[in-house]
């Protein structure tokens, strides 16, 4: 016995969030962090830029106070440094690292720094600095004598508090909003899955559990998104193929008692009339009465021949066999019939065609069954039969050019019994049987617009027919 392991799925709903909501919130976090890092990349450059032309604009005024060693001239070169507004801190120190002027903030803190710049820099460099994790910066610049020796070394220190401030702030108010973005889609995926694809997902659960309980007249409304409208119809379509298979079976049922039940009556009735034939003293009144009432027998013995040619549910004995092949034999057989007679038939049968394992006699009687109808249809016009090779299968059209079948017939054609024939021409069956029989051999048969006014039949084999 084969057991089934039968797991719990996700709902759509929560693949909607897992695979949007989620997504599209990690891309906007990582776009927003990529951003905010770009940014402060950016200011603390433009930082650097700011510190390094206010050095350079204080470079000469320095230089000249200390080549004429104007101490006074010097602190108030510094304390212009100030009225740019991003200076923290500015102090000057001599050759041997001693403070020899200097204002604000940075004085005790960077002698190591300051000790390294005194070691790097020559006269004619300058340098930029951040303490690790200090977000304090200092920009270096060496100051120089008359004689373009090293004299000292001043030093500019910013500390941007305010910006990270700004920076954290921004990550923070981000945080919240990314959140607030990732609720509001969650809202609107729940919304619209509710609306736009739960409610028409849900009337298609109800059908096919309708259709469960054996209610297969129940159709489904096409209604929200085209895949849904879709599906819809793929349903419908595949609840009238279930009713009409199980109506065909049903009829298929009756149809096998009923044939069983009228043969021996007709063969009785059959060889009475016979037997009454051979008398002598009959008048040719009563010879003539015999005569139509064995022919009435035999039509209706005929009739009794396709209810059990389309009862029966024997298993197709296929062979390999060309359906160009078929389709000859079939066009050999009808050629003899009445109803051929006045009518001129045009056969495009393609050479080559693949050979495909079919019930040759079977489908010989389908395609033998659809010729007569084209004949009955168009008594004095044209009927055209044509094989070709499609996709994973062959194809065979057979069209006529009589008056056609009205819309309102064409969804009734392959039910059994149904026929618009007059009393006495037709069953009802012939169509019945080539459904049957195409359906057997996994194909299909459908009604299309030909290239003649009238009816246009196609058959479809596949190549390769799945294994059953």
């Amino acid at each position: 016995m084969t057991h089934f392991i039968q797991h719990n799925p996700p709902r759509l709903l929560t693949m909607l969030i897992a695979s949007v909501v989620i997504p599209v919130t990690l891309s906007l976090g990582l776009i927003g962090y990529l951003g905010i890092d770009w940014l402060e990349n950016q200011t603390e450059q433009r930082m650097r830029e700011d510190i390094e032309l206010i050095s350079r604009s204080l470079k000469e005024p320095l230089n000249q106070a200390i080549r004429t060693n104007q101490p006074e001239l010097i602190q108030q070169s510094l304390n212009s440094a100030f009225a740019f507004g991003r200076i923290y801190g500015a102090h000057i120190y001599g050759r041997n690292g001693q403070l020899l002027a200097g204002s604000g903030a940075g004085v005790q803190r960077f002698s190591e720094q300051r000790g390294e710049a005194l070691a790097t820099l020559d006269a004619t460099g300058d340098g930029y600095a951040a303490l690790g994790s200090d977000p304090i910066h200092v920009y270096f610049m060496p100051l120089t004598t008359a004689g373009g020796r090293f004299a000292g070394l001043l030093q500019l220190t910013r500390h941007p508090d305010e910006f990270r401030d700004t920076l954290s702030t921004i990550r923070t108010t981000g945080a919240a909003m990314l959140g607030g973005i990732a609720l509001l889609l969650a809202l609107i995926v729940m919304l619209g899955h509710r609306f736009a694809i739960g409610a028409p997902l849900r009337r298609l659960e109800r059908s096919m559990q309708s259709a469960g309980d054996h209610e297969l007249g129940y159709r489904v409304t096409g209604s929200g998104p085209r895949e849904i409208v879709n599906l819809s119809k793929g349903i419908n379509t595949m609840l009238m193929q279930i009713e009409s298979s199980r109506k065909l079976a049903a009829v298929g049922e009756l149809s096998a008692g009923i044939a069983h039940q009228l043969g021996t009556p007709l063969s009785v009735l059959d060889g009475r009339a016979q037997q009454l034939l051979r008398r002598t003293d009959l008048d040719d009144h009563q010879r003539s009465s015999l005569e139509a009432m064995r022919a009435e027998t035999r039509r209706i013995a005929d009739i009794v021949q396709r209810l059990m040619a389309f009862a029966r549910s024997m298993p197709l004995q296929p062979t390999l066999m060309r359906l160009s092949t078929a389709a000859d034999h079939a066009i050999e057989r009808m050629s003899h019939a009445p109803e051929a007679k006045n009518v001129t038939l045009h056969k495009h049968l393609i050479e080559g065609d693949p050979p495909i394992k079919i019930d040759g006699e079977r489908l010989e009687e389908a395609i033998c069954n659809l010729l007569l109808n084209a004949f009955q249809a168009a008594p004095n016009g044209n009927v055209y039969i044509a094989t070709a090779k499609k996709a994973e299968g062959v194809t065979l059209r057979i069209e006529d050019d009589g008056p056609g079948i009205s819309k309102e017939d064409q969804e009734k054609i392959f039910s059994p019994f149904f026929t618009r024939k007059p009393v006495g021409i037709g069953t009802g069956l012939g169509l019945a049987v080539a459904y049957g029989t195409l359906r057997a051999h996994g194909g299909r048969i459908r009604l299309i617009q030909g290239s003649l006014p009238g009816a246009c039949f196609e058959l479809w084999l596949p190549t390769n027919p799945a294994r059953k």
